[in-house]
């Protein structure tokens, strides 16, 4: 878990294995992100059931990473908020992002 995540870890629906944040709080997320530098791998959507059941929906999410992703990652900050504004706000979001314990130098 990197620094951000620990930062926004009190907000998040689900305290699974990753964080599932309402979209405005996603979009902070994303926001935070951009003012560290680290570039989002995609965004993934979730619905949670009564209960705390978590339910992946990909039809609503998004894959950033390379070579599927080929616009400037300056852009991609933009594109994030950009998409998460466009969705429903029933739904939950975790942003990924490589972490530097999993791949040094990213």
């Amino acid at each position: 878990m990197n620094s951000i995540e620990n930062k926004f870890r009190e907000k998040a629906i689900a305290q699974t294995n990753f964080l599932i944040f309402p979209k405005a709080v996603a979009i902070d997320v994303v926001k935070a992100y951009q003012n560290a530098a680290i570039p989002i791998w995609g965004i993934d959507a979730f619905i949670i059931h009564p209960g705390n059941v978590v339910q992946p929906d990909m039809g609503e999410s998004i894959n950033f990473s390379p070579p599927d992703y080929k616009v400037r990652l300056d852009s991609i900050y933009a594109d994030a908020i950009d998409f998460l504004n466009d969705k429903d706000d029933r739904l939950y979001f975790e942003v990924v992002v490589i972490d530097d314990e999993v791949l040094p130098g990213m």
